[in-house]
């Protein structure tokens, strides 16, 4: 398993960060309403859960300014699983917990 650690950039340290957090109930076909709903007021990290989504299925997902930063899927069980998305500028890094 991965985390993602944000790293702190000293020059916009001062900056609020946003954080969109959500169960999404099967990402698929939802990924571009999903950003047409945010897309006037772009959160800095989106935190989609219940993604109901495979490894190779998630590398699909393409979210405009963002990269996927830490996800986890079920191999074993249908639905489930947690997609971290980073926006584009900010630095971040992934420690394996395992």
């Amino acid at each position: 398993m991965r985390i993602l650690v944000l790293v702190k950039d000293p020059v916009r340290f001062h900056e609020v960060c946003k954080n969109f957090y959500q169960n999404v109930r099967g990402l698929g076909n939802k990924s571009s309403e999903l950003y047409s709903h945010l897309h006037h007021d772009l959160p800095h990290i989106l935190c989609l859960l219940e993604c109901h989504l495979s490894e190779s299925e998630l590398q699909l997902i393409h979210f405009t300014d963002y990269s996927l930063g830490v996800n986890y899927c079920r191999k074993n069980v249908l639905r489930g699983g947690v997609s971290i998305f980073v926006y584009r500028n900010l630095k971040y890094t992934t420690i394996n917990i395992d």
